[in-house]
């Protein structure tokens, strides 16, 4: 048989072809054969694809880790061959001016350099990259220089009710070197030192027998209700130190201290505040209180009395900056020791160590309508004003007793 014939199909012809090719027998033979050769081919080429990739996962790639060859998976990530190679890529810690340790691992991170670039953890690695770490390094926090003054001590003398001020303190100025990122004070230089304040406690001396009966922690259902009946069935008048959040607790019991005739202290709103607490924290405190008594009674307080009495620079001057008139006492039956309070024999004892003393005319005497059982103050209370009233004595509030002194 001659060679295939193409006459027919119209292939490099100008001509138009209005009808199909035709083939002969020759092309129809011809047109199989190419198509089983290009499948085997393409059979050839998957199989080569796949034996390829078997000996990758068999064998491995190259690659360079830190300058160092090595054969990994094809599927690895920067990250596993970081954990293969055992590299630490622990960040740098941060650290003061000195070198002294803040906080570990708080410095720079680490970087992973894959082919001189920075890669993330989860690329995966071809054959001969180049892998490196640049270890974390350590971050010297920023220091700020900062002015700041410290209260100066208080020097007290006397156990008296009420405070002088004999010498004006002055407050220590230093400059603070304070590491920005922690807040850590890495050193500090005085530039004026303190001058302490000088105060003493003393009692006025009043002509009169009059003495003044104070209440602080209250008011406190049902002994603050107590003590006001027995004052008004005496006649007698007091002063209340009251805690802002009992006050505000209790707006009537406030409301009745004052329309009987009772005068309102300032004790702080929280009973939280005492010696070394600071001055400003005391201040808004003690204003909190006083518009709280203002708002139900109509009238802001005027005295101030420290938790437990603790008279310290912060709370001289607390009551100062307010406007407040800082008062103590003289004399303490020691009635909020509840062990006292809550046994048989704690009025009489409450009330012998108000009576069995001498007491001084203006003395101010320590007692309490809050912060615990207070039972025996107020049986206690029934018995002193009428044992103190046999002695002559008469009661009067903080202010009334200004006038007698003439301190208006």
């Amino acid at each position: 048989m001659g060679a295939p014939s193409l006459v027919g199909i119209g292939w490099n012809t100008g001509a138009r072809r209005t009808s199909p090719p035709v083939f002969t027998d020759g092309v129809r033979a011809y047109i199989p054969v190419m198509a089983r050769a290009g499948a085997a081919a393409a059979t050839f080429a998957a199989v080569a694809v796949v034996c390829s990739v078997a000996a990758l996962a068999t064998f491995g790639v190259p690659v360079y880790v830190c300058d160092h060859r090595v054969t990994a998976s094809p599927w690895n990530t920067v990250d596993g061959l970081i954990r293969a190679a055992g590299i630490d890529t622990s960040p740098g810690d941060l650290v003061d001016v000195d070198g002294a340790l803040l906080e570990q691992g708080g410095g720079q991170p680490s970087r992973c350099m894959l082919n001189g670039v920075e890669a993330p953890r989860g690329l995966r690695a071809r054959p001969f990259d180049r892998l490196s770490v640049v270890p974390g390094s350590a971050i010297v926090e920023d220091v700020r220089v900062e002015a700041t003054a410290c209260d100066p001590q208080l020097q007290v003398t006397g156990s008296g009710s009420f405070v002088e001020v004999q010498r004006q303190g002055r407050p220590a100025k230093a400059l603070l070197r304070r590491g920005v990122s922690t807040g850590k004070v890495l050193g500090a230089k005085e530039t004026s030192p303190a001058v302490p304040e000088r105060v003493v406690r003393f009692q006025y001396t009043c002509p009169s027998k009059i003495v003044v009966l104070t209440f602080d922690d209250g008011p406190r259902s049902p002994y603050t209700e107590g003590i006001l009946d027995a004052l008004k069935e005496e006649k007698a008048h007091a002063v209340f130190f009251v805690l802002g959040s009992q006050a505000e607790a209790h707006p009537d019991l406030l409301k009745r201290i004052a329309d009987e005739g009772h005068e309102i202290g300032n004790h702080t709103y929280s009973h939280l505040l005492s010696a070394g607490s600071d001055h400003k924290e005391m201040e808004a405190e003690i204003t909190r209180t006083s518009d709280v008594v203002k708002a139900a009674t109509g009238r802001p307080t005027k005295w101030f009395r420290p938790v437990g009495g603790a008279l310290d620079y912060g709370a001289l001057r607390a009551a100062r900056d307010t406007g407040h008139t800082l008062v103590l006492w003289n004399v303490d039956p020691r009635d909020w020791d509840n062990s006292r309070a809550a046994s048989i024999r704690g009025a009489a004892r409450i009330v012998s160590e108000v009576i069995g003393r001498p007491i001084s005319n203006g003395s101010v005497i320590l007692l309490h309508d809050g912060g615990g059982p207070r039972g025996a103050t107020v049986q206690a209370v029934r018995e002193i004003i009428p044992a103190l009233k046999r002695q002559g004595y008469k009661f009067c509030t903080l202010s009334e007793l200004y006038q007698h002194l003439g301190l208006d």
